[in-house]
């Protein structure tokens, strides 16, 4: 239980850190 939160809580931030350097490329 306690792990699929975890998962649940990072796979989010993965998608920020990925947007910001997608966006940091495009710069």
């Amino acid at each position: 239980s306690r792990r699929a939160t975890s998962s649940s809580y990072v796979q989010p931030s993965l998608g920020t850190v990925h947007r910001a350097l997608f966006d940091d490329c495009r710069n």
